[in-house]
């Protein structure tokens, strides 16, 4: 995918949605993914978009403090096994007090 077909995938994306916030988020993604210097894989920037689509201002907000937990982990790892990251998610803010909206978000940080 070239980065006229992205530019076009973003574009649909953004005329798709309602939201402003969303469409700020798919145009940093293509911004970002353009300027990099080192090549960005076309498949990867595209999925990142799909999934600005779908997420709602609070689960960035989760996914912002849940950085702030788990990143340090991330700059020595690809990746946190599950388990390990089911545990940390009690380092947030929000502790380990039962609430759905934080249970939704979680499921979709060990999905994507």
């Amino acid at each position: 995918m070239s980065a006229k077909q992205l530019l076009l995938d973003a574009a649909r994306k953004a005329e798709a949605t309602r939201s402003e916030s969303r469409v700020r988020r798919i145009g940093l993604i293509l911004a970002n993914a353009l300027i990099q210097s080192r090549p960005t894989d076309p498949d990867e920037v595209e999925e990142m978009m799909r999934v600005a689509m779908e997420l709602s201002d609070r689960d960035i907000e989760l996914l912002a403090d849940l950085i702030h937990i788990e990143g340090d982990i991330l700059e020595n790892a690809p990746h946190i096994e599950r388990h390990m990251a089911y545990n940390l998610w009690e380092r947030g803010p929000w502790g380990s007090r039962v609430d759905p909206e934080l249970d939704s978000a979680r499921m979709a940080v060990l999905l994507f």
